[in-house]
């Protein structure tokens, strides 16, 4: 992974994903940063546990890797999708715990400042989420979209701007594509074309070649187009064939790691530099001090799937190639290397 990429991102913390992550990176020396993941589900026994694991984390191992927490991960569009009149009092719910790990923070006094954010649907930002998160990270799957491949950047590109997620920009916060990507094959009997859009590895090719340099270079430059992304995914996932369709096909590897037919492009995007022996944080600096709101809703069509239970480790990353994948961490313990 770190040949592809110096950022990950994390969906939760159970399983001890967090830990064994900042582990990997301290016995291997990579030169990998970390999104830390938060997982909400409305559980407070949930929310509780994974946030003290968090933070029991970023006491052991220090926060120079970390480049954000995120709280939440499509826990909005998952409130939409059982019942969307709930979808209110999910957002004030959500906003309430970004809010609280935020406090929480200050209160560490850690080394450095570690930003708030949140990760849902693109279709489910709204002002006050926006508000509320230092980040934003929004869905933004050309897939589900029913666009073809040969389209499908200048979607997620435009989709970041015309659509929900302008929230974010519109409110001055970073944001970041949480998830784009193209599967390459679907289960027998499943569907490998969702109206336009067709799951093969020429089309997955297609918008490695069109997006990933593309969005590179507007990251470097700046701009409207100026907007981070997470590549989904890294590996393919059997677990996933409960979904059915393409959801199991979604990596630039396949089940047993090794590349698919697939060309990772060779353009390249700023790295983060390199940080000294990770260990014990004593403390110093300052935490992040954004805002907060409350819920006004929102009834838009969620945008992609939800995938993530935050059971299992799950991984993105931003530019080299900024990558995702629902996996364990067992490859990275010892050095595994993945090219």
């Amino acid at each position: 992974m770190s040949q592809l990429t110096t950022r990950i991102r994390l969906y939760g913390t159970d399983c001890d994903q967090f830990k064994l992550v900042q582990e990997a990176i301290k016995q291997t020396q990579t030169n990998l940063h970390v999104f830390a993941g938060i997982y909400i589900d409305g559980n407070e026994t949930t929310y509780t546990r994974q946030r003290d694991q968090a933070f029991a984390v970023l006491d052991e191992y220090g926060v120079d890797n970390v480049l954000g927490l995120t709280v939440g991960n499509e826990y909005l569009l998952q409130a939409f999708t059982a019942d969307p009149a709930t979808l209110p009092t999910a957002q004030t719910y959500l906003i309430s715990k970004i809010t609280e790990v935020r406090t929480m923070l200050a209160a560490k006094n850690y080394a450095k400042t570690i930003p708030v954010g949140s990760a849902d649907a693109g279709s489910q930002i709204t002002a006050a989420y926006a508000a509320a998160a230092d980040y934003v990270m929004a869905n933004s799957h050309p897939f589900f979209s029913g666009v073809t491949a040969a389209g499908a950047a200048a979607w997620t590109a435009q989709y970041l701007i015309d659509q929900e997620p302008h929230f974010a920009t519109d409110a001055g916060k970073p944001l970041y594509s949480a998830e784009i990507g193209w599967p390459t094959d679907a289960m027998a009997g499943g569907s490998l074309t969702l109206n336009g859009s067709a799951a093969s590895i020429p089309n997955a090719q297609d918008l490695l070649d069109t997006f990933v340099c593309a969005a590179n270079t507007n990251i470097t430059a700046g701009g409207a187009y100026n907007h981070g992304y997470f590549w989904f995914e890294l590996f393919d996932q059997a677990w996933k064939t409960q979904y059915g369709g393409a959801e199991p096909y979604w990596g630039l590897f396949d089940k047993d790691r090794n590349l698919k037919s697939l060309t990772i492009p060779s353009c390249l995007a700023d790295a983060e530099a390199p940080v000294g022996s990770m260990g014990n944080n004593d403390g110093g600096g300052s935490t992040s001090n954004g805002g907060s709101g409350t819920s006004s809703g929102s009834s838009s069509n969620p945008s992609g799937t939800t995938r993530n239970n935050g059971a299992t480790a799950s991984f993105a990353s931003s530019p080299v190639v900024m990558l995702s994948a629902l996996t364990t961490l067992l490859a990275f313990m010892g050095g595994a290397t993945l090219l």
